[in-house]
């Protein structure tokens, strides 16, 4: 008797090994996504210059609730990445005007530096 994935199987039972090595490439794939995040938009913007569904699934080997499914995330993200683009634009301005105020007061320094320096010589 061989014990796999949780599975008693018999050694001469028929087909034992074909299910097995079915399991391994399944688990093997597992994790593995075809098409990476940039990919997906790629193929989504495919379809909004003018390409229908169907062409698109058909030229990706994809299945139609898989295009909708991504689209769907598309759209639920874009909110989000709204929202985190001008939190990021906030924080650049606020970085921006501490830059400024930070290279003002060094120039005023240098600048008494120099009077001060001029003055005792």
């Amino acid at each position: 008797m061989r014990r796999e994935y949780g599975l008693v199987l018999p050694p001469f039972l028929p087909g034992a090994s074909q299910f097995l090595a079915c399991r391994r490439r399944r688990d093997a794939m597992m994790g593995k996504r075809k098409f990476n995040d940039d990919r997906i938009m790629d193929i989504l913007k495919e379809h909004q210059s003018g390409m229908t569904v169907t062409d698109v699934c058909s030229k990706y080997g994809i299945s139609e609730p898989t295009f909708y499914r991504w689209q769907s995330l598309q759209l639920r993200n874009a909110g989000f990445d709204v929202k985190r683009l001008r939190a990021l634009e906030e924080e650049n301005r606020k970085l921006k005007k501490l830059l400024a105020e930070t290279m003002l007061a060094a120039a005023t320094l240098s600048e008494m530096l120099e009077k001060t320096s001029k003055e005792s010589a």
